[in-house]
């Protein structure tokens, strides 16, 4: 009877921190550490530097999460019935105490990180990780109610959570590309499953301005900082192929007369944060990172596994189907 309890806590632990997905913020964050350009040095302990960055990032994205459950509870006891608080799996004052530990985590690993790459001056990695975890709190406490506020917040969480251990400016092409993709397929997916406050015309008008303009800003800053050069536009080939991938999958969705509009945005949503893996991947493979985009694209494989392994679990503990739909809701 106590290891069924246990079991039961476990699970829910799991499925409050969206324990399957927070794989896809640790390929972001460490596809930045591994990218290296023509001449550049790889960093001194490669693998410790991947590792704090990796922790850092993971305990973020779960905190995102918990919190997201936390501050839903009342909505989700009416919709959500078989997530970890409304049914009573998980207490709220756990959720609290795992919430704050993982915020604490992130936070000190995201120090580590600058300890690692030897940040005299400005601890750059600590600030984009506080920084973070100010815009998941803003997100979940606000955001969320504020339509393209809400879905352009999304698309920052994750570029600035890409740069966390990789806090310079020829490493904006990557926040740029997950960024849009975030922001671009959280608009979708918000529209087809009539979220609310219903987006109107203004929302969009505001997604489209919000993504062009912080783009263009990006790019900016990077030709400014002399980081925008021929070598560097031609790791967008990968992304590119990529993304028109995606895309094609998205209007092939949408086009299926047989499913509801809500499952269509479910499965937008779904595959578009896995296929955050194949846009890491792509991006290293465009740069001759082979050995990297295999690494990436294996985190990709461990993510699908414990995605799998999560559902079957769930059906043996809880009657509802366990669902990850919009897992990064947080980050």
């Amino acid at each position: 009877m106590e290891s069924k309890i246990l079991v039961s806590k476990l699970l829910a632990i799991f499925q409050l921190t969206r324990v399957a997905l927070l794989f896809t913020a640790v390929a972001d964050s460490c596809t930045l550490v591994l990218l290296r350009m023509p001449g550049e040095k790889t960093p001194h302990h490669l693998w410790l530097l991947l590792t704090m960055t990796g922790l850092a990032s993971a305990c973020l994205y779960a905190f995102g999460m918990s919190l997201n459950d936390l501050l839903d509870t009342r909505r989700d006891r009416l919709f959500a019935q078989w997530r970890p608080l409304p049914s009573g799996r998980l207490s709220q004052r756990s959720a609290m105490v795992i919430a704050m530990l993982l915020l604490m985590l992130g936070l000190f690993f995201g120090a580590m990180v600058g300890v690692v790459r030897g940040e005299a001056d400005v601890p750059w990695s600590l600030l984009l990780c506080l920084t973070t975890a100010m815009l998941i709190v803003f997100y979940n406490a606000t955001g969320k109610y504020l339509g393209a506020v809400g879905l352009l917040c999304l698309g920052a969480v994750r570029g600035l959570n890409s740069m966390i251990g990789f806090p310079r400016s020829h490493g904006l092409l990557l926040p740029l590309i997950l960024f849009t993709h975030v922001t671009l397929i959280s608009t979708v997916a918000y529209y087809l499953e009539h979220k609310r406050p219903r987006l109107k015309v203004p929302d969009f008008l505001l997604v489209a301005f919000g993504v062009l303009g912080v783009d263009a800003l990006l790019a900016d800053l990077a030709f400014w900082q002399n980081a925008l050069l021929s070598c560097y536009l031609s790791l967008l080939i990968g992304p590119l192929v990529a993304a028109a991938i995606y895309w094609i999958y998205v209007l092939a969705t949408m086009g299926i007369k047989k499913i509801s509009s809500r499952a269509k945005g479910g499965r937008i949503m779904l595959v578009g944060l896995f296929w955050l893996f194949v846009l890491d991947a792509s991006l290293l493979a465009a740069n001759g990172q082979w050995i990297a985009a295999v690494v990436i694209g294996g985190l990709g494989a461990l993510a699908l596994m414990a995605f799998s392994l999560m559902r079957r679990w769930g059906r043996t503990v809880t009657v509802e189907r366990l669902h990850y739909r919009f897992a990064h809701r947080g980050g």
